[in-house]
């Protein structure tokens, strides 16, 4: 992962603005033409399924809601078309698509429980949800020290 998309989403873990309830896209004014034109451009979000499971994807645009609608018409892929309805749990704005590919391949490895607390807003409790899950703690190296 690089290094700056790294800091960016520690320090988005981190944020209490973590969690957004309503998903708007920031606006900002151009200076040339008096347009008004999107920040954020795509989008990281979680869809909670007819039985309970999670889907976790992102879309490339100003508005969420559009994918969100074409998952509810079935349109959204398999997974989802499969679980209908869906409801929107957890949406994010990214600048730029390819970091919010990046987060959402890295939500997706998550546990379930670890999804739960990010949607609750739970930050104290994703430190301790990130431990390893299966099998036996990786060895750390241990130097060999020659004699004295």
């Amino acid at each position: 992962m690089r290094n700056s998309v790294k800091s960016r989403f520690s320090a988005f873990l981190s944020s209490p603005s973590f969690l957004i309830l309503r998903c708007e896209p920031a606006r900002f004014a151009s200076k040339d033409a008096g347009r008004m034109y999107d920040l954020h451009s795509a989008w990281v979000y979680m869809l909670q399924c007819r039985d309970g499971s999670y889907y976790v994807g992102s879309h490339r645009g100003p508005d969420v809601d559009v994918r969100i609608a074409q998952h509810q018409e079935g349109q959204g892929g398999e997974y989802t078309a499969a679980r209908l309805p869906v409801k929107l749990v957890w949406c994010q704005p990214f600048q730029y698509i390819v970091d919010a590919i990046e987060i959402e391949r890295r939500i997706k490895g998550w546990s379930r429980a670890k999804k739960e607390a990010m949607i609750r807003g739970d930050w104290d409790a994703l430190p301790s949800l990130s431990r390893r899950r299966g099998g036996k703690p990786k060895q750390q190296e241990q130097t060999v020290r020659a004699p004295r």
